[in-house]
């Protein structure tokens, strides 16, 4: 039990209270950020319907062109 004791000790005076702070604020942020609510971006959704309009005007542009 002692030797507990004894470590707790040595582990208090080389863990400099700069570090703790730190750490502190670190596992703040952390918290505040893992608390947000997520919200899908909506370039999510219109740049892949876009980039399909695209490819289908371009087609049916050739498919005009190869019929003349």
């Amino acid at each position: 039990m002692n030797k507990c004791i004894y470590r707790n000790a040595l582990g208090d005076l080389l863990y400099s209270d700069k570090k703790h702070e730190e750490e502190v604020a670190r596992m703040e942020y952390l918290n505040k950020v893992a608390g947000q609510t997520t919200g899908t971006n909506p370039l999510v959704y219109i740049i892949p319907i876009a980039g399909i309009l695209v490819i289908g005007v371009i087609a049916a542009i050739i498919i005009k062109r190869k019929k003349k």
